[in-house]
């Protein structure tokens, strides 16, 4: 049983008696069924409730033509629901038909996300605005592809895919793959932060797309004393301006892999990251 089964397992039995379960079962952009639906119904309800997906069978693509409501309470999004899930992703949350869009999923709470696609948030006047923005404490989102489709194939642009603000505490990022986004993968201000095990710059199909962008950034102004960040076990490739980019002191980077063809810098250190708790690179190929 993965972590994120487990957190939603155990929110759901620490949560109160109305916590509920809102199911999706149609692609339309709202109405009865919809997700944007479900979100209103959750939002409702002061408990952890969840999310599920049961749309036919599957691939299924949901195209929210106006930016989604913000998640104003504990949300589980789980996307492993929908029928014929086999460890990844059926699920795609396509934003290319909300050219104005500001954000994809915004959790104001508690959140936890498994086996989604996302993207299509192209937004580059604000250094916030994400297809996944965490701004409450305890926020999890695993297994999922950020900036590309379902299929593995079909890039859903961002500006940044993940978003975790610095009232995010204990955000963790795992699993995941990170592509298609043009100013930065993952954006890290909530400490202390866990990003472990995903691959940036790259699609699910193992092809590296070049990027001008950065991989992970974990910054120096939202973090006091003790830990600020785990980088752990993450393959970058294709970033010109560092696949991991630290910005503050207290910083673990280790295990990560690289591909060395694809990319000219796997770590910078910046200002009080020059002296950073420990790192110890993977430099080889993947």
């Amino acid at each position: 049983m993965n972590r994120l089964r487990i957190l939603l397992i155990v929110c759901t039995l620490a949560a109160p008696l109305s916590a509920g379960t809102f199911v999706v079962t149609n692609t339309a952009d709202s109405g009865p069924g919809s997700l944007r639906q479900a979100i209103l119904d959750a939002n409702s309800t002061p408990a952890f409730d969840t999310i599920t997906f049961s749309i036919g069978s599957g691939m299924q693509t949901i195209e929210p033509h106006t930016d989604l409501p913000n998640i104003t309470a504990p949300l589980g999004v789980d996307g492993s629901t929908q029928p014929g899930y086999s460890g990844k992703p059926l699920i795609t949350i396509s934003e290319l038909y909300n050219p104005g869009g500001k954000t994809g999923l915004r959790f104001n709470d508690t959140a936890a996300v498994n086996a989604i696609a996302i993207g299509g948030i192209r937004d580059d006047s604000s250094t916030t605005h994400a297809a996944i923005e965490f701004w409450g404490a305890n926020s999890y989102i695993i297994n999922s592809y950020i900036g590309v489709a379902a299929d593995g194939v079909t890039a859903l642009t961002n500006s940044i895919g993940i978003h975790l603000d610095g009232g995010a505490s204990n955000p963790n990022v795992s699993n995941c793959f990170l592509v298609y986004n043009t100013f930065r993968d993952i954006d890290v201000g909530g400490a202390p932060a866990l990003i472990q095990g995903n691959h940036l710059g790259m699609t699910p199909l193992n092809h590296v797309v070049s990027s001008s962008s950065e991989g992970i950034i974990v910054w120096q102004s939202a973090f006091g004393t003790g830990q600020s960040a785990t980088v752990v076990n993450n393959v970058v490739a294709g970033f010109q301006y560092g696949g991991i980019n630290a910005i503050t002191a207290n910083v673990i980077i280790k295990g990560n892999k690289e591909d060395v063809e694809k990319i000219l810098n796997i770590i910078r250190l910046i200002g009080k990251a020059s002296q950073p708790a420990l790192i110890d690179i993977v430099s080889q190929p993947r």
